[in-house]
């Protein structure tokens, strides 16, 4: 059918046409795309080739824009113009294009060149994809067989882990079991040593006061002592004092320095058939339950293997807690206040802890980073510290061999064990508790009668009763002086000299009617104090006021003194506590005797 001159085509006709010259232009593209490479002369002949066909430019033109435009139900009407697009349902057609623009060689060209530089970006961007997925490729690979070499290992720490865990919560529930019957073991002990201990002290005092009412008895009519029970009570001292007069005899020593403390009633064998008792205490468990070393070993294999978790958990801090209950059970029998007791050092335990804990380390040295440089002073501060607390009940302050021993327990546990903490509080209680104790013994022993002077020039037993009792009262001043160095100054201040020396030790010194023996009083308790003096903060440039009544009363020994020798002796005193005024006078004195 024809109208205007023209022809119209048929849907069909178009769309095969359509294809056809599409098929064209794709070969086009394609040939560009493989001569992308090529001359601006190849691609010259080729325009050239293409205009000696007949096809023209605006065609070429048109026909990529018929290309690009989306199908329609439409009719094309091909007349002088060209094909023109016309409703399906219109009996006749019009020409709606707009007049074609006309692109040069040159415009082809520059589209070709940006489409070419186009493909080659992408082309870069997908060699670098590329890259990256091959190197991500490459990574995942070496991530998978790093996580099969290290699933084993991981396995392997699981499980041990695990059993860890199972052992420790075995452990910590067996020794919750046990802990009832450790401590009354250790109450049991501690109760015979200390029923020695207070027999020891009750029959000291009744001593003292048997002493002291036969003398008061000789000079009053009213008081009359059952002398029966005197004798009775004071046998068993008697008894001891020949035994020790016989010893002394026979090695050649002399019997002057015997003192009623050192009397120590026995109470070892009950002590020892306790401890041999608490032995079947653990009967009941497994072997590695109640061996120190195979409990250590575990967690040295921990050490060893797994360091960085071993330091995470903190096990260092967790050893001495759960191995604080079999330290007790092992510390049942120890007593190192009394004699033939083993020292500390020397405790299977101990050297158990030293070789599993240090010794077994992989260095073979202990250094400041190492996580278990802690474990022993945490156990002496919760354990042996805790256990020296309990047997503070079982000393006897006035005697100078069992505090020599707690003296140098003390030191040798400072001196190995510099980090000891002084805020902990097991160490607290125990420095608390040795302050009382030290207290309750001045207030409970320490009894210096004050007889007139005519009774002192007529009694004899009244002379040699008063200087027992200053003996006795010198000798708890040089036992609490011991602790110089590990008790503070003003803790030492307030016992050996405001509660002993003040109120006691200087009483005979100005009663007494023998000036020599009152001097070399005076230069045995000068001896004792130490050369900071015991002062509190910096040391003053004279004499400290916790001094001045010593130095008052010696200066007035010196007055009343007509031996030049003694004198001297006195003013060397005071030079040495820094009294330069007492020191003047007695220098003054002696100026003046020559």
């Amino acid at each position: 059918m024809s109208s205007n001159g023209g022809q119209f085509l048929g849907s069909k006709d178009v769309a095969a046409l359509n294809r056809r010259r599409n098929r064209e232009f794709f070969e086009l593209d394609e040939m560009i795309g493989q001569n992308q490479n090529d001359s601006d002369e190849e691609i010259q002949r080729w325009e050239e080739a293409q205009i000696r066909k007949g096809v023209t430019l605006p065609q070429i033109q048109a026909h990529s824009e018929e290309m690009n435009r989306p199908p329609a139900d439409q009719q094309y009407y091909y007349g002088p113009n060209g094909y023109t697009a016309v409703d399906s349902d219109l009996s006749y057609s019009h020409d709606a294009r707009t007049p074609p623009t006309i692109s040069t060689v040159e415009d082809i060209r520059k589209k070709i060149r940006n489409r070419m530089e186009q493909a080659k970006e992408q082309q870069r961007r997908h060699n670098n994809e590329l890259d990256k997925v091959t190197s991500d490729l490459t990574d995942c690979n070496n991530a998978i067989r790093s996580l099969n070499l290290e699933l084993t290992t991981a396995s392997a720490e699981y499980k041990f882990y695990q059993e860890m865990r199972g052992f420790v919560l075995d452990l910590v529930d067996c020794y919750n079991d046990k802990l009832p019957q450790i401590i009354a073991v250790e109450d049991q002990t501690l109760a015979i040593w200390k029923r020695g201990c207070k027999a020891a002290s009750d029959l000291r005092q009744q001593y003292i006061k048997d002493r002291s009412e036969e003398i008061h008895s000789k000079h009053s009519i009213e008081l009359v002592p059952n002398l029966a029970q005197i004798a009775e009570r004071r046998s068993p001292l008697a008894d001891y004092l020949e035994r020790r007069k016989a010893l002394a005899s026979s090695v050649g020593m002399s019997i002057e320095s015997f003192d009623m403390d050192d009397y120590e009633p026995t109470g070892t064998p009950q002590t020892l058939e306790s401890v041999a008792n608490a032995a079947a205490v653990f009967d009941d468990t497994v072997s590695d339950f109640k061996s120190l070393p195979s409990i250590l070993k575990r967690f040295v294999q921990w050490r060893t293997d797994c360091s960085h978790s071993y330091s995470d958990a903190w096990i260092a801090l967790c050893i001495p807690k759960l191995v604080a209950p079999l330290i007790r059970f092992k510390l049942l029998g120890w007593n190192p206040i009394k004699p033939g007791g083993l020292a500390l050092l020397e405790m299977p335990w101990f050297r158990d802890i030293l070789t599993h804990l240090f010794v077994a380390s992989s260095s073979g040295t202990v250094t400041a980073d190492d996580p278990d440089i802690r474990v022993l002073p945490m156990l002496v501060e919760d354990v042996i510290f805790t256990r020296l607390s309990a047997l503070l009940d079982t000393w006897d302050p006035m005697s100078q061999v069992q505090s020599a021993r707690l003296v140098a327990l003390l030191r040798e546990l400072f001196a190995r064990f510099p980090t000891i903490a002084m805020t902990r509080k097991p160490v607290q209680d125990f420095f608390r508790a040795l302050v009382q104790r030290l207290i309750q013994t001045i207030e409970d022993e320490i009894y210096l009668p004050v007889y007139s002077q005519r009774i002192l020039e007529t009694d004899k037993e009244a002379v040699a009763f008063v200087s027992d009792q200053f003996r006795a009262a010198f000798k708890l001043f040089c036992n609490i002086l011991l602790f110089h160095g590990i008790l503070s100054n003003a803790a030492l201040v307030e016992l050996s000299l405001e509660r002993l020396l003040n109120r006691y030790l200087l009483l005979p010194l100005r009663t007494s009617h023998d000036r020599k023996e009152s001097v070399a009083r005076c230069v045995a308790i000068a001896a004792r104090i130490p050369e900071d003096r015991l002062c509190t903060g910096p040391s003053p440039p004279t004499v400290p006021k916790h001094l001045e009544m010593f130095c008052h009363v010696t200066t007035n020994l010196g007055k009343q003194n007509p031996s030049r020798e003694e004198v001297a002796d006195l003013s060397k005193i005071l030079q040495r506590l820094k009294d330069f005024k007492g020191a003047e006078v007695l220098e003054k004195q002696l100026l003046s005797d020559r």
